[in-house]
């Protein structure tokens, strides 16, 4: 098979042996664990009556549990992802993409924190893919080096959509950013558009931004992970709000 339109095959990234141990050891042990308490619910005086729906419960959870991470196991495991100068071939579960970077319109990321006993234990990153005939490509958080794999993602997709961004803008066309929608006149958030003139600088902190008017009071908050090309959207309404 030829891959000229995608330009020179770089690398390729599989899923990575702790991801794939960690489902399996979770299913393995939800899984046995549902067996164990199935088997005392159906044994004579093995468990007390007050405590037979507490039982319940958590072999329902393990049960559950066991359906979930074996799931992940069996729809991860042959994933393979090939990086290419102009494209990214990605192959999983039966599923097969195959696009040219600019054929991504949007690049979405969500963080999210796992702790245990209130302490950080991994810091979990979704990168999700919008493509302009209307897909949705979800990258597997367990691909090995996921982080550099999304540093990659961002150096080719933020600039070709800061690029087409500032294009409609010229145009004096505005530009959606999932609940947002930017122009040269303005903001506009939930139908209600405010003025350039009428806002302070758009912060981002903790993973959500902030819109305030002028004097400080808030007027919308929006998490991160809800604005597709995040850092372009900050881009553009600084250089909006200084050219206004």
């Amino acid at each position: 098979m030829a891959y000229d339109h995608l330009g020179e095959l770089q690398e390729t990234r599989t899923m990575s042996r702790r991801f794939l141990f960690s489902a399996f050891f979770l299913w393995l042990g939800t899984l046995v664990a549902f067996f164990y308490i199935l088997h005392l619910l159906f044994t004579p005086a093995a468990i007390a009556y007050e405590q037979r729906r507490a039982a319940t419960i958590v072999c329902g959870m393990c049960g559950l549990g066991s359906l979930i991470f074996g799931w992940a196991l069996a729809y991860h495991r042959g994933a393979r992802l090939r990086l290419f100068s102009e494209g990214l071939e990605l192959y999983i579960s039966g599923h097969h993409y195959r696009f040219r970077w600019e054929d991504v319109e949007f690049l979405t990321l969500k963080v999210t924190a796992r702790t245990v006993n209130g302490i950080r234990a991994a810091t979990v990153h979704e990168y999700t893919l919008h493509l302009a005939d209307g897909r949705k490509v979800a990258i597997p958080s367990g691909l090995r080096d996921l982080e550099r794999l999304g540093q990659r993602l961002e150096r080719e997709v933020y600039p070709r959509a800061a690029s087409r961004a500032f294009e409609r803008l010229r145009r004096n066309e505005s530009v959606c950013f999932g609940p947002c929608k930017i122009s040269n006149q303005g903001l506009e958030m939930s139908g209600t558009l405010k003025n350039w003139k009428e806002l302070e600088p758009i912060t981002l902190s903790g993973g959500i931004f902030t819109v305030r008017k002028r004097g400080g009071q808030t007027w919308r908050v929006v998490p991160f992970s809800d604005i597709p090309n995040a850092p372009v959207f900050l881009q553009l309404t600084q250089s909006l709000r200084q050219a206004s």
